[in-house]
């Protein structure tokens, strides 16, 4: 949001709002229609991972499903922490002369030296207090921005032609923008939050915060991007993708005092660091949990020591993994995330919303849309013929949400699904044996 949401909106205008529209809407609505359902299921099954809860719902006691749901999170995930070590190098380049590759390390050092060493309870706690850092820079830097440009006409008059016509991309671009709130569905580390939260009277409080924060966020990102474009009128250092995802800091750093302009950095940190120490724990637990504890070991309980080397093993080689796509580089950090979005929520969008809603759903139905969705995000998304047409997430979501159903059709729903779906509607309880 810091760099890719503000450099789209520095290169596109106001079209780049297509982009926010979607997942706010999507995300209020999983607040209030979906999270209570997935908290209640949760709460009774024991359920701590997305895996844990279709296995629940659909009465999966193999491991093909969890299997299937690695795959896209492995996958996905690492690709998406990458990206947060890649803006993370572009932050600490901007702002102190160091190299990118030496700031993606630095950044991934600190994210992995907390999540190392506490895990969830460390994240919940570090996440808080950098949601304070990232709402307060995205409200400060505007609000000392305009009248420094001569107040909001000024800026208007400067901005690129069409610059204020959300309309001026194609209807599949528009499209594609909005689909992406298709994927918040399927991101196991929104769905976590869900599994996390207290109690299920909680979350309609949460759900008007989540909005809110959403809207200030996304829009705020946004006015710095077209803002950059009065103040830096087509200036060669921003003209390429990369560069152009550098605006609010270069902004940042013409307008803020230095201790605001700290302020500033602190929060493109926490934006990184409240991502990518999610990303790692969700891709931990696919591994730990779902595959070594649940499959290889037929979820007999294992030591506890046992469990805590083999989930910082993993958070270790995901951070090296993560390390190297951000070394690799892409032509838009922006176009990263959404591939790596798109991935995870394309594939198990369609199974993990159905599991709430719809009885029919079958552990072969989930399993055929989960890898169906990965296979086409992975070919659309790498398609820049493709992705100009629109984004991944729509065609990834519509086949995982095809297979989903006729496969689930075409085979018998499970003896837990009455069970299960009573309990997520608050009109059951789960039955020990």
């Amino acid at each position: 949001m810091f760099t890719g949401l503000a450099g789209l909106a520095y290169r596109e205008g106001a079209s780049a709002v297509w982009y926010v529209v979607g997942f706010t809407i999507a995300e209020m609505l999983l607040f209030f229609f979906f999270a209570n359902r997935v908290r209640r299921l949760g709460e009774a099954k024991d359920c701590v991972t997305v895996t844990d809860l279709l296995a629940a719902r659909l009465g999966e006691k193999g491991g093909l499903l969890r299997l299937a749901v690695a795959i896209p999170i492995v996958i996905f995930y690492t690709a998406y922490i990458g990206a947060q070590f890649d803006a993370g190098g572009k932050a600490l380049a901007a702002n102190y002369g160091l190299t990118e590759q030496t700031g993606m390390m630095i950044t991934a050092g600190i994210i992995l030296f907390y999540t190392f060493l506490g895990g969830f309870l460390a994240v919940s706690y570090t996440d808080a207090v950098q949601a304070f850092f990232m709402i307060s820079a995205l409200i400060l830097l505007p609000i000392l921005l305009i009248p420094a440009e001569g107040g909001w006409n000024e800026i208007m008059t400067h901005l690129k032609p069409g610059a204020m016509d959300p309309f001026k991309i194609s209807v599949g671009l528009m499209i594609g923008g909005i689909g992406l709130g298709l994927g918040s569905g399927g991101n196991p580390h929104i769905v976590a939050r869900y599994l996390s939260i207290k109690d299920v009277d909680g979350l309609r409080f949460a759900g008007v915060i989540g909005t809110l924060w959403n809207v200030v966020m996304c829009w705020s990102a946004i006015f710095v991007g077209m803002a950059g474009q009065a103040v830096f009128r087509g200036a060669n250092e921003l003209a390429t993708k990369p560069a152009s995802e550098t605006v609010l800091l270069k902004l940042t750093q013409m307008y803020l005092p230095a201790f605001l302009a700290g302020l500033v950095l602190a929060a493109l940190f926490a934006a990184i660091m409240s991502t990518a120490d999610s990303q790692l724990l969700v891709v931990a637990s696919a591994i730990v949990r779902d595959l070594v504890q649940k499959v290889l070991f037929q979820g007999r309980e294992l030591a506890q020591a046992h469990l805590v080397f083999l989930s910082r093993t993993v958070v270790l080689l995901v951070t090296i993994a993560a390390v190297l796509v951000s070394w690799r580089g892409a032509e838009s950090l922006h176009a990263l995330i959404v591939l790596a979005w798109s991935g995870v929520g394309g594939s198990l969008g369609p199974p993990l919303l159905l599991s709430a809603f719809w009885r029919r759903l079958t552990a072969w139905g989930a399993v055929s849309g989960i890898l169906a969705g990965t296979v086409v995000v992975l070919l659309w998304g790498t398609n820049p013929n493709l992705t100009a047409i629109t984004s991944e997430i729509v065609p990834g979501f519509l086949v995982s949400l095809f297979f989903t159903v006729a496969v689930s059709l075409a085979t018998s729903p499970p003896p837990e699904a009455d069970e299960a779906l009573a309990i997520m509607s608050g009109r059951g309880t789960v039955r020990r044996t």
